[in-house]
């Protein structure tokens, strides 16, 4: 079964278009920036984590 039959399933469906709001690209860079340095920082915590004795 795709992943939408399963969608179809609950009855939703997931909209075609976008959300409809894109901010300013300061404030969309900033949050994008801060959020990849976040995804950068759990990669370094899973590392150590598996690498610990």
């Amino acid at each position: 079964m795709s992943g939408h039959g399963r969608l179809r399933h609950l009855n939703w469906v997931p909209a075609e278009e976008g959300v409809g709001f894109q901010p300013a690209y300061d404030e969309a860079h900033a949050e994008s920036q801060e959020y990849s340095a976040g995804l950068v920082e759990l990669l370094g915590v899973a590392k150590d984590s598996a690498t610990s004795p």
